[in-house]
């Protein structure tokens, strides 16, 4: 985890892929039927189920965004820092 004490999106899931009884969430929701066709392919074109690919979106927009759990900021992702 990183230094600050607010819980990461990234953290979180990979703490809970470490965990040998983790439970998943079920979550339902209503898309168009071509928002449903689009992700069906964009799952497909990575090897992807559809939840799987909407968790990995979710994670990505988090770490980008930085969204994290308990309203702290994320520090920038290293990719994205500027140079001053």
């Amino acid at each position: 985890m990183r230094n600050n004490k607010a819980i990461h999106c990234y953290d979180i899931v990979l703490l809970l892929s470490l965990m040998a009884d983790v439970k998943t969430e079920q979550l339902g929701l209503r898309i168009t039927p071509s928002a449903k066709a689009l992700l069906r392919e964009a799952a497909a074109r990575e090897h992807r189920s559809a939840s799987n690919m909407v968790e990995h979106l979710i994670l990505e927009y988090c770490q980008k965004n930085n969204v994290v759990v308990g309203g702290a900021t994320n520090p920038p992702i290293e990719s994205e820092k500027t140079t001053s």
